[in-house]
């Protein structure tokens, strides 16, 4: 008579994903995220950071600005000679790269890069791969060939690092006194 209710998904007993940060670069923090190392075939490298937009385009030439930023990143991928990432990626941009009253803004650059079959999860094979590509990335494509924006620290952010320091090292004076 009664129907015993089935559950659709049960939360996995192991986590099978993995989550990393790579040391900051040119004030852009890279994140490194693999949702599943036992099925393993994507690698997620966000990047992250603070910009100023430069006010002399109109909303059409950015998006044409990040329209061939996607595309040298691309390339950069695709002649990227490693055997264990496919030349496919995708890349998504997340900001709003407009004019706004403040002076700067939150930048994200996300890329998924596809793994060959015969790749297992390494967390440092990784690293060693992915870190000098996306530091030359980030020189070659954000810094040097870059006209949209300047990659920049946020004063407010700094702020609140110094006070989070100030925080600890009183809390570290009144436990060791």
């Amino acid at each position: 008579m009664g129907m015993k209710k089935q559950a659709s998904w049960v939360y996995p007993e192991e986590k099978n994903g993995r989550s990393f940060w790579l040391k900051e670069f040119e004030d852009i923090k890279i994140h490194i995220d693999v949702i599943n190392i036992n099925s393993f075939k994507t690698v997620q490298v966000e990047l992250t950071g603070w910009i100023t937009m430069c006010k002399d385009f109109q909303l059409h030439e950015i998006e044409r600005n990040i329209f061939y930023q996607k595309y040298a990143i691309k390339q950069l991928i695709r002649n990227w000679n490693q055997p264990l990432f496919k030349k496919e990626s995708i890349i998504l941009v997340d900001t709003r790269l407009a004019q706004t009253k403040k002076e700067h803004q939150f930048f994200s650059v996300e890329i998924t890069h596809y793994v060959r079959p015969q790749m297992e999860y390494d967390k440092q094979t990784i690293i060693n791969i992915i870190e000098p590509f996306y530091h030359n990335m980030i020189e070659d494509v954000f810094i040097n060939q870059n006209i949209l924006f300047k990659i920049t620290r946020s004063e407010v952010m700094d702020k609140r690092k110094d006070v989070m320091k100030e925080n600890k090292l009183r809390k570290y004076e009144e436990n060791n006194s």
